[in-house]
């Protein structure tokens, strides 16, 4: 199991604080985002993930990648989250989902199959929208389902690739 937490105590500083095995490690990172906890200017995100599956590294990974959101950005994009993943979990096909996203008032939802290199597993129907500054993504593998908020890429999109 690997817990990973990134935190910022200052604008433009940013650390990962990295536990795995009971040791911990923090680690420099690049940019962070996602179901952001704030009090004054200290932002963190937690992962919790095992550390023998590929994808728990590539969304941590990923996370480095984006911008950073603030606490007021990323509840605002939360209120979309519950729908995105009502969605996600009853669409069969990724047309569907694009057709539903579109329904609900995403204009311009990202839906495809995951492949080797997305933060969910091959093969997973992935989704992803914008809300604001903030993203909101949504995977379903089989019956699980997992969605997260987070800050979009500096190009000021959702899904890389």
């Amino acid at each position: 199991m690997v817990i990973a937490e990134a935190v910022t105590s200052r604008p433009g500083r940013r650390r990962w604080l990295v536990a795995a095995g009971g040791v911990a490690v923090v680690v420099a990172a690049a940019g962070i985002a996602a179901k952001a906890a704030s009090s004054g200017e200290r932002k963190s995100v937690s992962v919790a993930c095992d550390a023998a599956d590929p994808v728990c590294g590539r969304l941590i990974a990923d996370i480095g990648r984006r911008r950073e959101l603030t606490a007021a950005d990323a509840e605002r994009a939360q209120a979309g989250d519950t729908r995105i993943l009502d969605l996600v979990t009853s669409a069969e096909q990724p047309g569907d989902l694009r057709t539903a996203l579109i329904g609900a008032g995403y204009p311009d939802p990202v839906v495809r199959i995951a492949g080797n290199d997305d933060i969910g597993p091959a093969g997973a129907l992935l989704a992803a929208v914008a809300a604001g500054p903030a993203c909101v993504v949504a995977i379903r593998a089989g019956d699980q389902q997992s969605s997260y908020v987070l800050g979009q890429y500096p190009d000021g999109t959702c899904l890389a690739g």
